[in-house]
């Protein structure tokens, strides 16, 4: 599948089948994320991949948006050093490369935005992160229970301009 195929297809999925995503699909998925830019190249981030119910079901309690990620396959945490220069890009430059790359291999995702949120503190101390690193992103990833309808976007001539605002 072409990336622009692959980019039209992806949808924020929220509900998802109780099935398990191998470890090495999940490892490709953040291989992925390693070949996304970074600022000076620093590649600040660190990639906690659950995939163990109870782990994913605490995430999902702290997580007041993220309930669902109880039910997914997997929930990728993206940390990043707190002296990295351009944490969040990095690390959503990261999020969008595993959101493709899952595409891909016939899994949904669903971010959750978690940088400097009220359930930040609570996963960062779940999954045992150090004082030098901040959580950016949770990604629940999974077999989806359904693909949602295409959300409706802006088209072209609204959101483009040329050479001026």
């Amino acid at each position: 599948m072409d990336l622009y195929a692959l980019m039209a297809r992806r949808r924020s999925v929220r509900r998802y089948k109780k099935e398990p995503v191998p470890r090495e699909t999940l490892e490709r998925l953040v291989d992925a994320a390693t070949k996304a830019p970074s600022g000076c190249n620093q590649q600040g981030w660190v990639f906690v991949v659950a995939d163990d119910p109870a782990v994913k079901a605490q995430i999902a309690k702290l997580a007041r948006y993220g309930r669902f990620i109880a039910d997914a396959g997997a929930c990728i945490a993206i940390f990043c050093g707190k002296e990295t220069l351009c944490l969040v890009e990095d690390c959503a430059a990261a999020a969008q490369n595993i959101m493709l790359a899952a595409v891909a291999e016939g899994l949904g995702t669903c971010w959750v935005n978690s940088h400097g949120l009220p359930h930040s503190a609570g996963v960062e101390k779940l999954l045992g992160c150090p004082p030098t690193h901040e959580l950016a992103v949770l990604l629940a990833v999974g077999v989806p229970e359904e693909i949602p309808a295409s959300p409706h976007k802006k088209p072209l001539e609204e959101v483009l301009r040329w050479n001026r605002f």
